[in-house]
């Protein structure tokens, strides 16, 4: 899984109240799992021709809320 992102707007019913039009909120993450045959090892790993080591990919989290008046 290279990129998912994941989203809930809350219910109007409840930001009628504060005078708020819209709410989103959401989660992202990156580089979350990787599926391949070879063990210890990800075919899309960055790979230094100098050195020949092999640098994981990060896996990345992040979040964030959205909100409109």
């Amino acid at each position: 899984m290279k990129n998912i992102q994941l989203g809930y707007a809350l219910p109007q019913q409840w930001l009628s109240k504060a005078r708020i039009q819209k709410v989103s909120v959401f989660i992202n993450a990156e580089n979350l799992l990787t599926f391949s045959r070879y063990k210890d090892f990800d075919p899309e790993s960055i790979l230094d021709q100098t050195t020949l080591y092999t640098y994981p990919m990060l896996k990345t989290f992040n979040g964030g809320i959205n909100v409109t008046f």
